[in-house]
């Protein structure tokens, strides 16, 4: 009985260590090993599955470097994604590479555009002095200004020794061992460099110099987008300024050309008018004279009258004396009676609400462009104009039931009217939008911001004012 127990122990012993093993590698113990008690089959069991074991931790440990790569690459990315300032969009990368990475610090270069001057973006884990002495240093002869220049990432495995820029004491102070400087590439061009420092002594691989220079990459085409979004942004400011600049001068040129139609061109009308009068009323003329002078009179009081209209649409003086509401009054008035058009006018109690000059300009400009192209274009009997406040921005909204258009053929063809009435809606940041299809009328939808009224109270106090 007893020789059979430890004929049974014997033979049972390896397998239920294996077992065991088994279950502590399930466990994610890969550092436990099998034994090997002889040499016979269960031993070759054993060998075998101890290099199984060996070849899982080592698939276990890529595939948690890989994890740590594309968690690093997909911080990057969000952080891009994320519409974030460019300086935190760095600072949130740098911080989460130095995290995964498990790195002590990190500071990144930019280059000044059309300059060889840098300066220190973002930095993580370094002390006052040293991002101090960073930013205020130029590059020299430091492994970054190599970095800059040749396109591809260096390390210093001692940088306290290697480093020819900062003072060793510094460097000694700060506590960092390895360095290595990644370049911020885009379309061939290095942007900046990101260093990043170890606090010992530490190798890095070429799986970590991969990761280094993946994310070297997306942050280099994250500076070059935000540098582009700059440019474009500036492009557009100067535009501004200078459609501002335009349009102000075609108001003063107006101004002036409807000075000159009144003081001038109109008195001296004016001065003719009455001397063809005194013409028609000589009686010492003969009758075919008296009738001359009576037609040309005639003609010249319609000349006189054509005269102040051009005024009038040159620069209305009502805009001056009674603002934008009342000179639109007028003008549809005016325009009724010209194009035999029945205008339906409605101003939400706007008449109440004090308005920039640019905005009572430009709308007046705008509504009257308008009403131009429906009298010229749209072949309708009547159209409806309607200005209010709505969601903290002036609302005007034109609509006839003409023949209507097709608005993206009318800017192709490059229509000047539109253009220009889009234009003036921009400069004031605001918007026009042009509903039409052939045989289904035209609406113009405008919005400016409330913010550009000369009123200095709230826009509630101002539209509860206008209810009283």
């Amino acid at each position: 009985m007893g020789v059979a127990y430890v004929l049974t122990a014997l033979l049972t012993r390896p397998i239920l260590a294996l077992v065991d093993v088994a279950r502590a590698v399930g466990r994610g113990e890969m550092q436990t090993k099998a034994h090997t008690y002889m040499d016979d089959e269960v031993g070759e069991l054993a060998l075998a599955f101890n290099a199984m074991i060996t070849d899982l931790e080592q698939s276990h440990a890529e595939l948690l470097r890989r994890m740590s790569e594309l968690s690093a690459l997909d911080a990057a990315a969000s952080a891009i994604s994320a519409g974030q300032r460019l300086d935190d969009l760095l600072q949130a990368t740098l911080t989460k590479i130095l995290q995964i990475m498990d790195l002590r610090a990190g500071w990144i270069f930019l280059n000044k555009e059309a300059s060889p001057a840098f300066r220190l973006a973002a930095h993580a884990g370094l002390s006052a002095a040293f991002a101090s002495e960073e930013a205020s240093r130029d590059l020299g002869e430091c492994v970054c200004a190599r970095v800059l220049q040749e396109g591809h990432a260096l390390i210093l495995r001692d940088i306290c020794a290697e480093c020819r820029r900062l003072s060793p004491d510094l460097i000694r102070a700060e506590g960092l061992v390895t360095h290595a400087s990644v370049p911020l590439l885009s379309g061939g061009r290095v942007l900046g460099v990101m260093n990043i420092a170890s606090a010992h002594s530490r190798e890095f691989t070429p799986d970590d110099m991969t990761l280094l220079n993946a994310v070297g990459r997306q942050l280099g085409i994250a500076v070059e987008n935000a540098r582009l979004w700059e440019e474009v942004k500036e492009k557009e400011t100067l535009r501004q300024q200078f459609l501002e600049r335009v349009i102000a001068a075609q108001e003063a040129e107006r101004q002036r050309l409807a000075r000159e139609l009144h003081d001038e061109a109109a008195q001296t009308l004016t001065a003719l008018s009455l001397g063809l009068r005194r013409l028609q009323d000589d009686q010492n003329l003969p009758l075919p004279q008296r009738r001359l002078a009576e037609n040309l009179k005639s003609q010249t009081t319609e000349l006189a009258s054509e005269l102040h209209r051009l005024s009038v649409e040159l620069r209305p003086s009502a805009l001056d004396r009674v603002g934008l509401i009342g000179a639109l009054e007028q003008y549809v008035q005016e325009f009724e009676r010209r194009y035999e058009l029945e205008v339906q006018f409605e101003s939400d109690n706007l008449d109440q609400t004090s308005l920039s000059p640019e905005i009572e300009t430009s709308l007046y400009r705008i509504v009257q462009e308008a009403l131009t192209n429906v009298a010229r274009h749209a072949q309708a009997q009547s159209v409806s104009i309607l200005l209010q406040i709505c969601e903290g921005q002036i609302v005007t909204t034109i609509e006839d039931e003409g023949k209507g258009f097709d608005p993206a053929q009318a800017q192709k063809n490059g229509r000047l009217g539109l253009f220009g009435m889009q234009e003036r809606a921009t400069m004031l940041d605001g918007s026009l939008n042009i509903e039409s299809m052939p045989g289904q009328g035209t609406t113009v939808f405008v919005k400016i911001p409330f913010a550009y009224s000369n009123s200095s109270l709230p826009l509630e106090e101002e539209q509860g004012k206008e209810l009283l």
